[in-house]
């Protein structure tokens, strides 16, 4: 694969790049709004907690106490 696309100077595939490539061309074509359904609330309860974690601030202190 790497041969085929030194030869045709095709660039790296990155993961904005595959984005582009296979979501945001085929919300365009379904006409799906991206951003809306990212900040969709999960059904499920663990989705939900990491979703209340990650808006508090995620950062933890690494602190023992005790």
């Amino acid at each position: 694969m790497s041969n085929i696309r030194k030869t045709h100077r095709y660039p790296d595939l990155t993961n904005g790049g595959k984005a582009k490539v296979f979501d945001l061309n085929a919300a365009k074509l379904f006409k799906i709004d991206i951003e809306a359904n990212r900040k969709d609330v999960p059904k499920d309860y663990l989705s939900h907690i990491k979703m209340a974690y990650l808006e508090e601030d995620p950062t933890p202190s690494h602190h023992a106490y005790g």
